[in-house]
């Protein structure tokens, strides 16, 4: 009888907690609805209407919007420019995930030493990170300039023939790569010197007592504490450059003969340019769940190592 009952109050109890579960869910509902409805229209409608988007022929223009199924995927599939535009986005990415992050971790670390014109350093590294794309693009177009460009006057002081930087296929993707590296690390920057300040000094003070210099202590010390961010800075660093548009569209726009067309601009291109809406909702489909599945693995990859 004893027993009975216990169970009975403790069903009652499960059933009022869950009763109190749901008034909190409801009572944050209003709170919760207006970032559903902005969600659902500017991020959830948008990827839904480009799937349909994708199944049908349609010029942009034209009222008709012709259902051809899934041809505009087994055409994206055929399509050799496709393919083209797919290795750049991968050279990009695996260029712009690593280097602009490298790059941010060591000059966070040197520069949370005690150096003459620390704060200078940073504002200085930090500017590029508030400039609009469209004036970082005017400025690196007008350092590559062929004719007055700075890099091509560095040359011609040094006695080496002119280069037409963005004018060559050789020689215009390190050069974009370039730009924007210098746009992008001075934010990374930023976030590595927030997470070295919360290092414990006694781990320098050990590394210090043990004998390490300077360069161990942030092979040993700082580069293993900032793990997470630097998972975190790689895997937003990724994203950012499998996405990479305007800089490209602004500089290049994918030349010369292709060059530098990346699966974002060629996305553009066909869309807009040559009124394939259809086509380029297709591509835009598949290079989304490309993205999707590249940051997962990736993800799954780094934790496992850091198990």
């Amino acid at each position: 009888m004893k027993h009975s009952r216990q169970t009975q109050g403790t069903a009652m109890r499960r059933v009022a907690l869950r009763r109190r579960e749901r008034r909190v869910w409801l009572s944050a509902i209003p709170f919760l609805l207006p970032a559903i409805i902005v969600y659902g229209v500017f991020v959830f409608y948008p990827i839904v209407n480009t799937f349909r988007l994708s199944l049908f022929r349609w010029d942009g223009i034209n009222p008709v919007k012709v259902f051809v199924g899934l041809k505009n995927f087994v055409d994206m599939v055929r399509d050799p420019e496709v393919g083209n535009a797919a290795i750049h986005s991968l050279q990009w990415a695996a260029v712009m995930g690593i280097l602009p992050v490298a790059i941010a971790q060591i000059m966070a670390a040197m520069l949370a030493q005690n150096i003459h014109g620390r704060l200078a350093y940073r504002t200085l590294f930090f500017i590029p990170v508030t400039l609009a794309t469209s004036a970082t693009a005017v400025i690196w177009k007008w350092m590559y300039n062929p004719f007055f460009g700075l890099f091509n006057e560095g040359l011609k002081m040094l006695g080496i023939q002119r280069i037409a930087f963005l004018g060559e296929p050789a020689w215009a993707m390190p050069a974009m790569l370039l730009a924007d590296t210098w746009t992008d690390f001075g934010f990374y920057m930023v976030i590595f010197m927030a997470a070295i300040q919360g290092i414990s000094p006694t781990l320098y003070d050990a590394a210090e007592i043990d004998g390490a210099n300077k360069l161990q202590e942030f092979r040993y010390v700082t580069v293993p504490s900032l793990r997470n961010i630097t998972t975190l800075a790689i895997t937003v660093s990724l994203i950012n450059a499998l996405q990479v548009f305007t800089i490209i569209k602004l500089m290049t726009d994918g030349g010369p003969n292709r060059a530098t067309e990346t699966m974002s601009v060629m996305i553009y291109n066909k869309a807009f340019e040559d009124s394939r809406m259809g086509f380029g909702a297709a591509i835009a489909v598949v290079f989304s769940i490309g993205i999707l599945a590249l940051t997962i693995m990736y993800r799954k990859v780094r934790r496992k190592f850091d198990v």
